[in-house]
């Protein structure tokens, strides 16, 4: 029986030198990331090892909040920064449950993505994992697809309700 996994973060990076990592989600549920228990780490869906949550706790800085988080297996910042960009993986069915609803949840695609003024940018048909950031693969009226850097410098915010991505672009990313 295949696990479908979805991609609900990424490893950004080692913190300090006995092993942790600082993890973002992809999306605003930071409390998703907290809430697992073990985290599927891969460049891709389809080449993860599953490392259990040993300690999880949230930091906050002049950048945001993100996670740094203790795995078995890895204990030395050599570890640690073979896993940055890496995305963190869960079963499908388990983030539906987290998240309480079911686990055909498309994630972000189909939503719209909108600037800060809300002119209308595209619609989201993908979200890209990468080893540096994931993308967001959004497709314009007219015009070739856009492939927008998946980071809190860019992503404003996402309202799940609404089904929308408010962005805030540099000049030019989209020429």
């Amino acid at each position: 029986m295949t696990v479908e996994l979805q991609h609900v973060g990424r490893i950004i990076g080692p913190h300090g030198v006995d092993g942790r990592v600082k993890a973002l989600p992809v999306d605003e549920s930071i409390e998703l990331l907290e809430e697992l228990t073990v985290w599927s780490l891969g460049f891709t869906a389809n080449s993860v090892v599953p490392h259990t949550v040993e300690e999880c706790r949230r930091h906050i800085s002049s950048r945001g909040t993100s996670l740094i988080v203790r795995l078995d297996g890895v204990s030395s910042r050599t570890g640690a920064e073979l896993l940055k960009g890496a995305g963190v993986f869960a079963p499908a069915s388990e983030v539906a449950s987290l998240r309480g609803g079911s686990s055909d949840e498309p994630g972000w695609a189909g939503f719209r993505v909108v600037d800060t003024v809300g002119t209308v940018v595209g619609e989201v048909v993908e979200l890209r994992p990468m080893p540096a950031q994931d993308l967001l693969i959004v497709r314009r009226s007219g015009r070739h697809e856009a492939m927008i850097p998946c980071v809190p410098e860019f992503i404003e915010h996402v309202d799940v309700e609404k089904e929308e991505i408010t962005v805030n672009l540099p000049e030019g990313l989209l020429d």
